[in-house]
């Protein structure tokens, strides 16, 4: 009996960790749309019920497709592990990191006010500007334009419309900056 138990703990474990791993971008090891899908709703609806601010940011590496043409994709590769790196290391275990699309991460910033959101957003382009990118290529050099909107309304589509048409400002702007979407609370 006792083994019994033991492997039905060990599947338990397995199908946990199964279903952790789908919610992970298996290159970058950020969450994945799942993980938007999964930990958005609950952040948005604590950020409403306290009346707290809320971020988002949509965040774009500039010219990537440049970037693997001219260097390949495993330097590509290297440039979306680094980004990865500098959004865990520049945001709090409480905000939502994630690789939505090929050079697109999101980030759901929760209790961060306008202020506090453009500060963090224009430190992470500071940090992706200053990295030492060619220790991946001779040559490399990679800027990151950001666009980022504040609740209310506490809506994930409207918030992410928003952040999306800020990035767009963004990269019209010139890149390798950040735009906001309406106030900045």
């Amino acid at each position: 009996q006792l083994r019994a138990q033991s492997e039905l703990f060990v599947t338990r474990a397995e199908v946990e960790q199964v279903r952790l791993e789908a919610r992970r971008d298996p290159l970058t090891r950020l969450g994945n749309r799942r993980e938007v899908d999964d930990r958005w709703p609950a952040l948005l609806a604590a950020c409403r019920a306290g009346g707290k601010p809320l971020a988002v940011a949509m965040l774009d590496l500039d010219r990537f497709k440049q970037i693997n043409d001219r260097f390949g994709h495993a330097v590509g590769d290297g440039v979306l592990v680094a980004m990865a790196r500098l959004l865990r290391e520049n945001t709090r275990a409480a905000d939502l990191a994630a690789r939505v699309g090929g050079e697109e991460f999101l980030l759901v910033l929760p209790d961060t006010d306008g202020e506090r959101g453009l500060e963090i957003c224009e430190r992470l382009r500071h940090c992706v500007a200053a990295y030492p990118w060619s220790t991946l290529a001779d040559g490399l050099s990679v800027t990151l334009s950001i666009g980022v909107a504040f609740a209310p309304p506490y809506d994930a589509d409207v918030l992410t419309a928003r952040a999306d048409a800020a990035l767009y400002a963004a990269k019209i702007k010139g890149r390798n900056c950040v735009a906001v979407s309406g106030k900045a609370g």
